[in-house]
């Protein structure tokens, strides 16, 4: 990232249905350094459907973080949300219950979705002719 300056620097997790929470953490302090610096221009988030748990505060942790604009579609869980999983065997049954230990608030309020600053979609027939209309609207922002 020092090599060369960035006119744009693009985060994709929109195929991302999450994992472990703060693997990016690293990632995301450097490019806000050199977003801040000037050496790296305007950073943008792809989210989509498909983004779900870690991947979701993953992306609203990097738009806090570089002042990206979320592109793309909306994701597939609520902005702020429960997680940070644990679990325990029930004794007679040995099912395992998984629970959340933890409430994270993203945004202000409660809203059900988080609409993206750059909405766009790709459709099937944009799949099977190798398009991607959200990059293209990345590529053409000012």
């Amino acid at each position: 990232m020092d090599s060369l300056a960035i006119d744009r620097f693009v985060l994709d997790v929109r195929y991302n249905t999450g994992g472990s929470s703060g693997l990016l953490g690293g990632l995301m302090k450097e490019v806000a350094a050199r977003h801040a610096a000037g050496r790296i221009g305007s950073c943008f988030v792809i989210t989509g459907r498909a983004t779900f748990s870690s991947a979701a505060l993953d992306a609203l942790d990097f738009r806090q973080a570089t002042g990206a604009l979320v592109a793309g579609e909306p994701m597939g869980n609520k902005p702020n949300r429960f997680g940070q999983l644990n679990s325990f065997l029930l004794p007679n049954s040995g099912l395992k219950v998984w629970y959340s230990t933890k409430k994270f608030n993203r945004v202000p309020g409660d809203p059900p979705l988080l609409q993206p600053d750059l909405a766009a979609e790709q459709t099937w027939d944009d799949y099977l002719a190798g398009r991607d209309p959200v990059l293209e609207r990345i590529l053409t922002a000012k």
